[in-house]
Order: structure tokens, then C-alpha cells, then sequence
């Protein structure tokens, strides 16, 4: 037995329902395989995110190694020496955490220094034949001198002095930081890591809060570490809950997969950072008082041209990595976060039930410019439900695909219905009203052909395919089987079990008139 025949396939396709769903069944498949409305989605959330930031944290400042400190100062990189100043002063002035966005992984160098320590083994050497008294003095100038020169000493020693120093740091294993200069590390009063990985687009989004693996909560990233710092909580306070949420003291941080936490970062306003920068040269030669910074999370780091690294962020710009870091700082002390709700999913769903309902049930009876301005509307119902959620709450819900099988699902009825009509109909406008009223009439009149070219041009319903069914019988009593035939085909395109157009469609020569 045949299941499924060409002209059972025939009669499928021509069903607007059947349509919309073999598009969304394909639309669907591409977007597993593809993911291609990933771009789309992404553009219109940086265009609404990159808008919704509000004003940041007055407890965050950035001190900028900017393109004025390295004129004054000398090229890059510094002696540790002018690190180790800026942090002491600083440290008196009681900051919430000093957090410099640089990496000392490797000794500093200096040749000066090495030379010292050469020359104090020789006065080992030769300590009989020096008077002990130029060798003592000797000694002790040395011994000033390679202190003054030990810029990795000072350096350590100011960060241990501060006791508030969060320093990032490269960790070759997962716990393990790397050996060079592990004294630097045991004086700080943290390690955070500074992997920001981009999207695939290459626009940063989400802020790794934790490198984790199996069984361990891992290793807590730089910015979640000085958020923590400037609100009073301890190490101990950042937990990773059982639901897979992030606890940093009473605020909830719902992360995606990889620890990622999505947050809202800006542009620069007016061509100015979003959080003020000052000059580390004017900070360190106190033309900038260090009091400024009194009970607030200090970001140094570089902001000259090219020198740093920096990150591109929704909205196009590029921003220096302390701007960054400072802006993700700022957000979790503000509490400031985007989230994709455990809803949202539903909601899509949701959404693409109602747009599969609207063009099997609706878009088939309007007219076209009706359905043009509804399918528009409801479009921008959903998209702007999209923008509205993520500008004022915060929440991301994805409607964009929903949106694109609208918009590809309107394309293909209508290219549908413009193929099957008659390439012969009349270019008059007509009502639809006034096309049945004037078939009825030419019925009457025994015009039955003229009759049937005005009904078909008529949406299907009820009604009509009355109509239609009263002229097919007049074809049959005229005994113009084939022109009833036709009609019945036309029919049988909306409902093939109306009345009993099915039994019909079969050769009418053979059966009563009624």
C-alpha cells in the first residue's frame, strides 16, 4: 500500500500550515548545527548593554601609566623602585585594596646591583689584608647600596608593608604560581587571575570569575578579588553554591558555564572614561594628593598607546585592560550584572508557538499590506521586549530567533501565494466583498466561468467555499465536468474534506447531479 504519494505530497504542501512548519523545523536544524542568528543576537545586545550602564562606583579610581608618565618618567618598563613608591604612599592613606594591573613574573635586572654584590665576595676575600675599619665602612656602604638598588626588595617589602596588595599572576599548574618570584607573591594579600577571554567575535563580554576545575572552586579572578576588597568581605566570603550561582557576600552572581558572569560594559562618555583616570607621575610627585584615594579600590595599570593591552567592548570601542577591570569592579560592588533568567527559555519558546499560530491561523486571511504592517508589528513587539528587559532589568532573553522565523515565515507564505495565483487575473481593485457580491451575480446570469474567476481570487473561508461548491455544481448540471473539476481542486487546496469535495475530485461523468 502507498503511504505516501506525489499527490499526497502535493496536497501537503499546498497546506499553509505544513509550510510553516517544514520552515521552522529547518530554521531550527540551522540553528542547532549553526547557531546562525548568534551574530544578530549579539549585535542587539551591544547596542542596548553598551547604552544601559549606569553611573559607576565613586569607590573605584584608576591610577593610569599613561603616555604623560612615561615621557616624564622614562620608557617602559620602570625600575620597580617607582612601583614600590607609589604603593607606600598609598598605604598611608588607608585605601580599601591596591590592585596593579601589571605582571611581575620574572626578577628585575640591573647591572649596577650585580656588580655590588661582586665586589662585597672580593672584600670577603681580601679581609686580612684591609684595615677593619675602612672594610667596615666599606661593607656598610655596600650593603646601603644594594638595598637601594634591589628594586624586587622594595618592591616586596611595600607590598607586605601595605597589606591590602592584590596582584595578578600566571599559574603554570592550577594552584601553583610561578616560581621567579614567589617572595612578591607571599607578601600580597591575594592572587587573582587575568585571563579575559573574548568572544568569538572578538568583543568582551563575560568576566571569568573563577578558573576551576573538578572538585575545587578555583582560582578567583583579579576584579572579583578587589570587588571583594572594596566591600568588606574576605576571601572566605566568595562561595560557590551548590545551584552553581557564585555568592560574593549577600549578592548573588548567576554565572554561566566556565564561571562567566555577563556585565555591562560602556564606552567612554565624551570621549572620557567612564571612571576618572589620574596620572601615576602626578600621583607619585604628589601634584595629585594620594588622600583622594583614601577608602577606595586603586586599578594602576597602563594606559598609553601602545604599550598595554586593551579589549574591544560592545559598542566597538577598545578600552585599556585597567579600564576594563575597573568597570568589572565597579559592577559587582554596584551589583551590577546581566542575567539570563531560567525562564527566558520558556519565554522563547512561548514565542515561537504564537508566531507558528499567527501565520497558519492569520497571516493567510489578511490582505497583504494588512499582513505586512502586522507581521512589522509583532516583529518590533519582539525585539523591543528583548531591548526593554535588557535596558531596564537587566535580563537577557533571546527573541531574535523567534523574530527570524517570523520574518522567513512571512517571506515564504507570501512567495507561496503569489506563485499559485493565476498569472491571469485581473489587474482591477477589488474588495474582497465586492468579488464574491459580483461572482454570485454573474452565478446568476449563467456566467459561471467569469463567476469562478472572481471567487478564487476571494481568501478561503467558510463562506466562500460555499460558494465555490454551488458553482461546481452548476458546472456539473451544464456538463462541463472538467471546469467542475477544476473547481473542486481549488477547494480541495484549503480543505479537501469539505462536504464531499474528496468524493468529487474523482471523474464525474459516472455520478449523479445533484
Amino acid at each position: 500500500m502507498t503511504i505516501f504519494s506525489p499527490a499526497g505530497a502535493g496536497r501537503y504542501l499546498r497546506q499553509d500550515w505544513f509550510t510553516v512548519l517544514l520552515v521552522s523545523i529547518v530554521m531550527a536544524v540551522c540553528q542547532w548545527a549553526f547557531n546562525w542568528t548568534e551574530s544578530l543576537e549579539l549585535s542587539l545586545y551591544d547596542a542596548v548593554s553598551s547604552r544601559s550602564v549606569s553611573a559607576p562606583s565613586k569607590q573605584v579610581a584608576i591610577i593610569a601609566i599613561d603616555d604623560s608618565s612615561i615621557a616624564k618618567l622614562g620608557a617602559w618598563p620602570w625600575p620597580r623602585e617607582l612601583h614600590a613608591k607609589l604603593i607606600d604612599q598609598l598605604a598611608q592613606v588607608k585605601t580599601k585594596a591596591i590592585v596593579p594591573v601589571l605582571l611581575f613574573t620574572e626578577p628585575e635586572s640591573d647591572r649596577g646591583l650585580r656588580f655590588i654584590r661582586q665586589i662585597k665576595s672580593l672584600l670577603g676575600d681580601f679581609a686580612q689584608a684591609e684595615p677593619a675599619a675602612a672594610q667596615d665602612q666599606l661593607s656598610r656602604v655596600l650593603a646601603e647600596a644594594e638595598v637601594a638598588l634591589d628594586g624586587d626588595a622594595l618592591l616586596i617589602e611595600s607590598v607586605k608593608n601595605a597589606g591590602n596588595v592584590i596582584i595578578p599572576w600566571t599559574f603554570p599548574g592550577f594552584r601553583t604560581p610561578a616560581q621567579s618570584m614567589e617572595p612578591l607573591a607571599s607578601s600580597a594579600s591575594a592572587l587573582g587571575h587575568l585571563r579575559q577571554w573574548p568572544d568569538p567575535d572578538g568583543v568582551f563580554r563575560r568576566e571569568t570569575l573563577l578558573l576551576s576545575q573538578s572538585g575545587q572552586d578555583g582560582v578567583r579572578s583579579l576584579a572579583l578579588l578587589a570587588a571583594a576588597a572594596g566591600m568588606d568581605l574576605d576571601v572566605s566570603d566568595i562561595k560557590l553554591m551548590s545551584s552553581g550561582a557564585l555568592q560574593l557576600g549577600k549578592t548573588r552572581l548567576p554565572i554561566e558555564k566556565n564561571s562567566e558572569l555577563l556585565v555591562p560594559l560602556s564606552n567612554k562618555r565624551n570621549g572620557q572614561p567612564m571612571i576618572p583616570e589620574d596620572s601615576f607621575v602626578d600621583v607619585l610627585r604628589g601634584e595629585k594628593s594620594a588622600q583622594d584615594y583614601a577608602g577606595k579600590v586603586v586599578i594602576i595599570g597602563i594606559t598609553a598607546t601602545d604599550v598595554g593591552a586593551s579589549l574591544t567592548v560592545p559598542g566597538g570601542e577598545r578600552l585599556t585592560q585597567p579600564e576594563v577591570i575597573a568597570q568589572v569592579v565597579s559592577d559587582l560592588m554596584e551589583g551590577r550584572f546581566i542575567a539570563l533568567p531560567d525562564w527566558g527559555k520558556w519565554l522563547t519558546l512561548g514565542g515561537l508557538l504564537l508566531i507558528f499560530a499567527y501565520l497558519v491561523a492569520a497571516l493567510p486571511v489578511l490582505a497583504a499590506v494588512e499582513a505586512a504592517l502586522v507581521s512589522l508589528l509583532i516583529l518590533l513587539a519582539l525585539l523591543g521586549a528583548e531591548a526593554f528587559l535588557l535596558y531596564k532589568a537587566d535580563l537577557w532573553v533571546e527573541l531574535v530567533f523567534p523574530s527570524a522565523v517570523l520574518v522567513v515565515g512571512h517571506l515564504t507564505l507570501g512567495a507561496k501565494h503569489l506563485a499559485m495565483r493565476p498569472a491571469s487575473l485581473p489587474k482591477q481593485p477589488e474588495s474582497e466583498k465586492t468579488r464574491r457580491m459580483m461572482a454570485l451575480a454573474l452565478q446568476g446570469q449563467g456566467q459561471l466561468d467569469m463567476a469562478f474567476d472572481r471567487l478564487r481570487r476571494v481568501p478561503f473561508d467558510e463562506a466562500v467555499m460555499a460558494d465555490l461548491y454551488g458553482l461546481a455544481l452548476d458546472f456539473e448540471r451544464k456538463d462541463q465536468h472538467a471546469k467542475a473539476l477544476a473547481v473542486y481542486r481549488h477547494m480541495a487546496a484549503f480543505n479537501e474534506n469539505f462536504r464531499d469535495v474528496k468524493a468529487r475530485l474523482t471523474p464525474v461523468c459516472s455520478r449523479p447531479v445533484v
